[in-house]
């Protein structure tokens, strides 16, 4: 069964496989499973199921005679063919639990992929500068905001020549745009 526990560092892959782009400005995005992915959650799904059998059949059968009992009451229907209607009810209700199952596993095991997207997501968040300076680029904190501001007022003198320089700002300059 798929673990649904969020795996300890975060794989782009993954991620990619999983997110389509709705929108060309990627601001909708959809989830999908893998095709792997879906196996195993069908494989948990029935053996689940099988661990559960025997009660949901006993469930099933008691929810056919409550809804047949009034036409073996009644004498509508002969034996053999109330015993048909009956058993094709209480596969319909088994195959219902049997989807209604699938889509619990699914939805843990999507909450987790989701659990892990969205931590994925803020540290990309905290990586991303966020407050402007008076210099006019952005930078992650407002320690680095006041430093850079402060910085805007100092200069630089050389000794040998009197000449004054201001302070020139360079913040990461060797971030990649992707990362």
């Amino acid at each position: 069964m798929p673990s649904n526990a969020p795996r300890r560092r975060f794989d782009r892959n993954i991620f990619d496989a999983h997110l389509i782009r709705e929108t060309e400005d990627g601001t909708r995005l959809s989830l999908r499973l893998l095709q792997r992915e879906e196996d195993e959650l069908d494989r948990a799904t029935e053996d689940e199921f099988r661990v559960n059998y025997q009660q949901e059949y006993q469930k099933a059968c008691a929810q056919a005679e409550d809804k047949w009992y009034p036409y073996r009451a009644a004498g509508i229907f002969g034996e053999e063919i109330m015993h048909l209607y009956e058993q094709s009810e209480i596969d319909g209700i088994l195959e219902k639990r049997r989807v209604e199952l699938r889509n619990e596993i699914e939805a843990r095991y999507v909450n987790g992929i989701l659990s892990e997207v969205n931590k994925a997501f803020e540290r990309r968040a905290m990586r991303e500068p966020t407050y402007e300076t008076e210099w006019g680029f952005r930078v992650k904190s407002r320690g680095e905001q006041a430093v850079a501001n402060a910085l805007r007022f100092y200069t630089f003198t050389n000794r040998n020549t009197g000449e004054c320089k201001r302070v020139t700002l360079l913040y990461e300059p060797f971030r990649s745009a992707g990362k």
